[in-house]
């Protein structure tokens, strides 16, 4: 096994990853095979990654940036990265404060104050991940959203992602400014505290007190399961506009498929939910 550790990149201008035809551009703050990918970072200040020249093409434009980044097995923890202007993506954009294909992401980071994830495109997507594994655990990692633009037609942001099985557990989300899901006829913007696709959401957290959620539709996750359990999850809305035109959902912890949720909260005290549709909120909601 391997460290990657105490490494950054800086960008302040210039292209990462240009084509005509399709492109994508690559920034990792440290890299390892297998073992740990710790305390690395990526800043962006200004620049673009992933770009086409001459117009847009569906999914041809993709800018991948990863503050800490493990291609196997291990842990990546204590990563960020930090976006203050420029564009990742100018099709389809993916940030990773920390990564690990099998293991744990550990207490990462993605700080938002500016600039875009997936910059003109209308039919594509924008992601945040504070940290992210294919199987393991994701504790403890964080979104912050205070200005800039996820998603010119779809965004979404994850305080903790588990693609496979495993626990997502501490994990959050906070917005105060900015916009996930931009695009004004068919815009929809999600964030979830911790997703899991089987196994345990826990203790989990999405914030709210300004910015917009999707400028049709919003949707936000305290913990999110497709099979397993939701426990303890939080949604807290001070402020904002979660739905623009469309409609808002908004779920202490959920259960798509199969499972349970227990003592999750929805807590609602200032924002808007939709100017022209349906606001609807669910402190746990078990599908199957």
């Amino acid at each position: 096994s391997g460290m990657a550790r105490n490494n950054s990149v800086s960008v302040c201008g210039g292209i990462i990853g240009l084509t005509s035809g399709r492109a994508t551009g690559y920034v990792y703050g440290g890299r390892v095979e297998n073992g740990t990918a710790s305390s690395n970072s990526v800043t962006l200040n200004g620049g673009s990654i992933g770009v086409i020249s001459g117009g847009v093409s569906n999914h041809a434009g993709i800018g991948r940036v990863y503050g800490g980044y493990v291609s196997s097995g291990g842990t990546a923890e204590d990563n960020t990265v930090t976006i203050s202007s420029g564009t990742i993506g100018n099709d389809s954009g993916y940030v990773y404060g920390g990564y690990a294909q099998n293991g744990t992401a550990r207490n990462n980071r993605v700080i938002m104050e500016g600039g875009r994830v997936d910059g003109i495109a209308p039919v594509t997507e924008g992601h945040l991940y504070g940290g992210c594994v294919s199987s393991g655990t994701a504790e403890g990692n964080t979104v912050t959203l205070s200005g800039g633009t996820v998603g010119n037609n779809i965004g979404y942001a994850y305080g903790g992602y588990v693609s496979g099985g495993g626990t997502a557990k501490s994990n959050s989300v906070t917005v105060s400014g900015g916009t996930i899901g931009a695009y004004s006829y068919m815009g929809i913007g999600s964030a979830c505290g911790g997703y899991v696709s089987s196994g345990i959401a826990e203790g989990n957290r999405v914030t709210v007190s300004g910015g917009t959620i999707g400028m049709k539709d919003g949707y936000l996750y305290g913990g999110y399961v497709s099979g397993g359990t939701a426990s303890g999850n939080k949604v807290t809305i001070s402020g904002g506009m979660i739905g623009t035109t469309g409609y808002a959902y908004l779920y202490g912890g959920y259960a798509a498929a199969s499972g349970t949720v227990d003592n999750n909260t929805v807590i609602v005290c200032g924002g808007t939910f939709t100017d022209n549709g349906a606001g609807e909120a669910y402190g746990g909601w078990a599908k199957g």
